[in-house]
This record gives C-alpha cells, sequence and structure tokens, in this order.
C-alpha cells in the first residue's frame, strides 16, 4: 500500500473526530443552503486547513494536486473525505462502531495500549 493510500485510510475518520468535537460553532458561523446544509464549497476549505493541520503528511499532497486542480471539493473526493450530510456520516459511524467496538479505539488508545504491552514485556 502506498503512502498516500494509508493516508487516505486515516484521513476521513480524522476529519469526522474534528467535526464531531466542533460541529456546534461549525454549523452555527458557516452560512448555510436553501436546504439548511452548510455551504459545502466553504467548507471545503474548511477541511483542507483542518486535514493539513491535524495531518502534515496531506500538505505534501495538496501542492501537487492544486496545480492539477484547484477546486477543494474535487481535492477532497480525491483525499477521500466527506463532506457531505456529515451528520449522517457521523451517525453511521457511530452505528458501525457499536457493533464492532474494536474500531472505537483511537490512535492515542493504540499508542497507550503499546505502551502498556512493552512495559510488560509483551512485545
Amino acid at each position: 500500500m502506498s503512502e498516500f493510500e494509508k493516508l487516505k485510510v486515516t484521513l476521513n475518520d480524522k476529519w469526522l473526530d474534528y467535526y464531531e468535537g466542533n460541529r456546534s460553532w461549525l454549523k452555527k458561523e458557516l452560512p448555510t443552503n436553501s436546504n439548511g446544509y452548510m455551504d459545502s464549497s466553504i467548507l471545503a476549505y474548511i477541511i483542507l486547513g483542518v486535514i493539513a493541520a491535524i495531518e502534515p503528511k496531506v500538505k505534501e499532497f495538496l501542492e501537487p494536486f492544486s496545480e492539477l486542480n484547484q477546486d477543494p471539493q474535487d481535492l477532497l473526493r480525491v483525499l477521500e473525505v466527506d463532506y457531505l450530510d456529515l451528520d449522517r456520516k457521523l451517525k453511521e459511524r457511530s452505528e458501525k462502531r457499536a457493533k464492532n467496538p474494536q474500531l472505537n479505539s483511537s490512535d492515542t488508545d493504540e499508542i497507550e495500549r503499546i505502551r502498556q504491552q512493552l512495559s510488560k514485556g509483551e512485545l
């Protein structure tokens, strides 16, 4: 699996984690369309900024991709990051995690688990 493919695997979850923790102010501050959804073009720019901040590796890919196509929504599609109907995506993710508790562990939890195994000599 290429470095880019590995990045895409975790990127959407990291964005959804950020959105889940910040959606109250995002929904309040961002303009909405006639259907009550946040404006997708503005949201796309915000998402690109957020994912570039929370995942530094994404910066390596954003510059060359943006030279080919500057549309932020297209960049998010290439990165396989959801930006439409985010509340539904959160609900689906929650239901999926409820069915499979192993999906609930974050990167921090995984690191802590490995540290504990190392300290016990299990690894």
